[in-house]
């Protein structure tokens, strides 16, 4: 039954990358990313270290275990979902910073804007659209992370090189801290699970 399902999902992401249509997570979808929560703890910890900053948004926040974690260190913190489904998946404190909305919608500004894994999922023609979003919303840090080209997961349909991301950033004025960004990424050398946020975290400061 499971390999049947997996089938059905496999053909069913295919067909969406070839119509350009976004994967909608479902309950189930968010139900089995619950084995990732230990990947952001480490995550946390390290954003805590190496960046300062007070208020955060996390952009395509999907189960919210960064911003669990964030919270609890004090941070003041909101996450922005587009399923849903999320809803039935987090603790009700959590369930209060969430909003379910396209990342467009997004208001204000926080020293910390996060985006991670979900760049991927986007179709392509609004990358350009995310990369001015974040950094609309961004006021002194933005922790970027994409799936690159070959890097498997349901859904994906806009895996591009950094490079590519980096010079959106750079074009709306934002430069890629190369140190900051090697330390995250050593930070995270010894991740239980979710080794991709080790090796395609970015972080980025705005251009003087």
């Amino acid at each position: 039954m499971r390999y049947a399902q997996r089938t059905v999902e496999f053909v069913g992401d295919w067909l969406r990358r070839l119509r350009k249509m976004p994967l909608h997570y479902r309950k189930d979808d968010f139900m089995r990313r619950t084995k990732y929560r230990p990947a952001y703890v480490h995550l946390a910890a390290s954003l805590l270290k190496r960046l300062e900053f007070q208020t955060v948004i996390d952009i395509g926040c999907g189960n919210g275990f960064l911003l669990e974690h964030l919270v609890k260190a004090g941070k003041t913190a909101r996450g922005v979902e587009l399923s849903p489904e999320v809803r039935d998946t987090i603790p009700p404190h959590l369930g209060a910073l969430i909003d379910i909305a396209d990342f467009a919608q997004t208001s204000g500004q926080y020293d910390l804007v996060c985006c991670i894994e979900m760049a991927e999922h986007l179709v392509p023609a609004r990358s350009a659209e995310l990369v001015r979003t974040i950094c609309a919303r961004a006021r002194l840090w933005v922790y970027f992370s994409a799936a690159p080209p070959g890097q498997w997961g349901r859904g994906h349909m806009n895996c591009r090189p950094y490079k590519d991301w980096i010079n959106m950033f750079d074009a709306a004025g934002w430069t890629c801290d190369l140190d900051i960004t090697r330390q995250i990424r050593d930070d995270l050398k010894q991740l239980p699970v979710a080794p991709w946020l080790r090796r395609n975290g970015l972080v980025f400061s705005r251009i003087p």
